[in-house]
């Protein structure tokens, strides 16, 4: 038994289906084809035929040409997720359509380094000095230390 696959390209190659319904006054089409005009008034109506492009398989449309779409040994392959370490600006395009979060908090974690080397000379740039260190102890005073006098408690 053959496998009966519907094939965009064959079908493109053979010929282009049409599928032709009236529309006009039909309750059963759509109603943004349905004529919205009763039939005495005598405003330009819309054609009474509307063609559009056939959306079915056309082995279900046309039974006789059933043939022309069997492929019996065709391979179909789909695109696989690239590897970074094979092609890494293909893999960066690809994460970036289907990973965006990760892609872009791991771009944006990438330029803290170099936000640690650049900044600094961009301040002093524009005259954002660096603060006097605060102390880490005491500072102890030279020489002998003061008695306090004259406060009564002696």
């Amino acid at each position: 038994m053959k496998l009966r696959v519907w094939n965009p390209v064959q079908h493109a190659k053979t010929q282009q289906h049409h599928i032709q319904s009236r529309c006009g006054h039909n309750p059963s089409s759509p109603p943004s084809l349905r004529d919205l005009n009763p039939p005495n008034v005598s405003l330009p109506s819309t054609p009474n035929c509307f063609v559009y492009p056939a959306i079915y398989p056309p082995n279900t449309l046309f039974p006789d040409s059933i043939e022309a779409f069997e492929i019996p040994h065709i391979q179909v392959v789909a695109m696989s997720k690239p590897v970074f370490w094979s092609t890494p600006l293909r893999y960066m395009r690809w994460a970036a359509n289907e990973r965006p979060a990760i892609f872009y908090s791991i771009l944006m974690g990438s330029l803290g380094p170099v936000a640690l080397v650049a900044l600094p000379p961009i301040r002093r740039y524009f005259g954002d000095v660096d603060p006097a260190p605060v102390p880490m102890s005491y500072p102890i005073p030279p020489g002998p230390r003061k008695i306090p006098q004259g406060y009564d408690d002696e």
